[in-house]
């Protein structure tokens, strides 16, 4: 990469005069113009030296600039890359849309959090290095590529809670990220309510000109729970048996739950979904139980995946940073043995925790536009004759905007429609705010 001073350097070359010499003026016409065309090289001549000089005499003034391509520059057990103390945000690489890189100029920390992990031939957990050129970097005197700095194991994510009130019910913000010495550095917050073992919504940014050159994943690692739900089996939970064992109880009758399990079956529901985010590792983060909900297979694989893939195209055509809310409300009520309707909780009895949202929600924010769209999904497989009232939480706007796709009201893939943030705001309390002055529209 070129440096100031590579660029002074060059414009004192470009004010060279051919032949390293100035013409001698003469009497002609001609002559009084090579005179002041020397005239004019000299000055700018003089200007670039000056350049030059003042450039390379101060210290640190020369900027090298590194760009990582993450799909080639960096190992297969990459370490994490902080920059200015924060977690590196790929961005849009050389290959328009289909490439992603980390850009930094000066220093930067290379770490491999977890508990034993290491970088390996040095020991470390983390090592500071400062940018040279490309993915070269410096480190303790020698020069070495990022590829040759790997971990000893997968990057270990982790979940801090916190005390920060942001809903109803005593919930409070939980961070999603990884743990770099003393400093927590999260890609995902969400809001959770520890006493109904519930997340309200999540936040997280959508890096849209790096989506294209997102690393490929490197298998599914299984949901972590963290510092939460100490003493509460969140995942036999999700077991089907577990859950077979729920609805027979809850309605009364094996055959009805039979029923109801015979055309899909409760799944981990991400909320913030793996595939917004570039990077393995922080991918790998987005499998807490924070980050999900208990959502119906046929709906978690049917219109709301179609949702995440037209939020994840758009950003990509954009080209920019999307911030993303995503969240539950309600409880889904099934019809027992006598037709009685039901709220459905993971965890029955006396207490009553982990419910089954009967809405899904999602909130896309361009902060540049500021424009944003609501996206409603009923987690109602089993809805018959078209919605209810109680069923819309706004009026369908989706046509209106681009958003209208074929299967949108198909109940099987989950019934779907798209809302104004501020009407949606108005039924979903604790949906955060945000500075929307028009309607996000899709473009094809």
């Amino acid at each position: 990469m070129t440096s100031q001073c590579d660029v002074c350097a060059s414009a004192v070359a470009l004010a060279r005069p051919p032949g390293g010499k100035c013409s001698a003026p003469g009497s002609s016409d001609r002559s009084r113009e090579m005179a002041a065309r020397a005239q004019a090289r000299g000055a700018a001549r003089s200007a670039a030296i000056l350049c030059l000089s003042l450039c390379c005499a101060l210290p640190g003034a020369s900027t090298n600039s590194c760009s990582v391509d993450v799909n080639r520059d960096l190992a297969v057990q990459e370490p994490l890359l902080l920059v200015d103390g924060r977690l590196a945000a790929p961005r849009g690489g050389p290959r328009r849309n289909s490439s992603a890189a980390i850009l930094f100029s000066g220093p930067a920390t290379v770490a491999c959090p977890g508990r034993r992990n290491r970088l390996v031939g040095l020991g470390q957990q983390r090592v500071e290095v400062a940018c040279r050129h490309g993915s070269t970097v410096t480190l303790a005197g020698r020069s070495v590529t990022l590829r040759e700095l790997q971990c000893a194991s997968r990057l270990a994510a982790s979940l801090q809670a916190t005390d920060t009130p942001c809903g109803p019910g005593g919930a409070s913000l939980v961070r999603l990220g990884f743990k770099v010495g003393d400093q927590f550095h999260d890609i995902i917050t969400a809001c959770h309510d520890s006493l109904q073992v519930s997340t309200l919504y999540t936040r997280h940014v959508l890096h849209g000109a790096a989506l294209g050159g997102r690393q490929a994943s490197d298998g599914t690692p299984g949901f972590e729970s963290g510092s939460l739900h100490h003493g509460f089996a969140i995942a036999r939970l999700y077991k089907q048996t577990t859950v077979s064992s729920t609805l027979t109880r809850l309605l009364g009758s094996r055959t009805l739950a039979d029923r109801y399990l015979l055309k899909t079956f409760i799944s981990r529901g991400h909320l913030a979904p793996r595939a917004d985010f570039v990077l393995q590792a922080y991918q790998n983060a987005t499998f807490f139980y924070a980050n999900v909900a208990p959502q119906w297979q046929s709906v978690n694989r049917g219109n709301w995946l179609h949702v995440e893939d037209r939020v994840r195209r758009l950003a990509q055509r954009l080209e920019h940073d999307l911030v993303v809310f995503t969240g539950t409300s309600g409880v889904l009520a099934l019809r027992d043995h006598q037709g009685r309707p039901q709220e459905v909780y993971l965890h029955g009895g006396a207490t009553r925790k982990l419910p089954v949202p009967k809405f899904l929600w999602k909130v896309v924010y361009d902060p540049s536009a500021r424009a944003a769209i609501a996206f409603v999904t009923l987690n109602d497989p089993f809805l018959e004759g078209g919605l209810r009232v109680e069923d819309r939480l706004c009026e369908d706007s989706c046509r209106d905007h681009g958003w209208q796709f074929a299967s949108q009201h198909s109940a099987t893939l989950g019934h779907t429609y798209c809302c104004d943030v501020r009407h949606l705001r108005r039924r979903v309390s604790y949906l955060p705010s945000i500075d929307v002055g028009s309607v996000l529209k899709y473009k094809y």
